[in-house]
């Protein structure tokens, strides 16, 4: 058994947030297959998600089936990233994760996803 925190898991199968293909729908359908573990969200904005626009909460819906599920932050500004992650936990997450390693421009250009380990102060 997989243990993160005090969250246990069933396995240790993880499904990882895929960019354009980690909606509800699709976590739904791997998990009625069985085995997952943790099903991920979808990349999300914490900006998005506390200004409550409609892609981000729609990337970030979720419900009693899809448990647990991770909600995936980026982002590089400290008040806003603790604001996201207490948003994704009142709405549902069991697991919050920070995205540290995507290299894509639209992420890194606004200092987060691996830029984030550039800065080690």
């Amino acid at each position: 058994m997989l243990r993160i925190g005090d969250v246990r898991l069933p396995t240790n199968l993880l499904l990882a947030p895929i960019a354009g293909y980690c909606d509800l729908a699709f976590r739904t359908i791997c998990r009625e297959w069985g085995g997952v573990g943790l099903a991920c969200t979808d990349l999300l904005s914490p900006q998005g998600l506390l200004r409550g626009t409609a892609t981000s909460l729609d990337l970030a819906k979720t419900n009693d089936f899809d448990k647990p599920v991770g909600m995936q932050l980026y982002g590089s500004d400290p008040e806003i990233m603790a604001e996201g992650a207490r948003w994704a936990v009142e709405h549902g997450a069991t697991v919050v994760d920070i995205n540290m390693g995507c290299p894509v421009d639209k992420v890194t250009k606004k200092d987060g996803g691996s830029k984030l380990l550039t800065d080690l102060s």
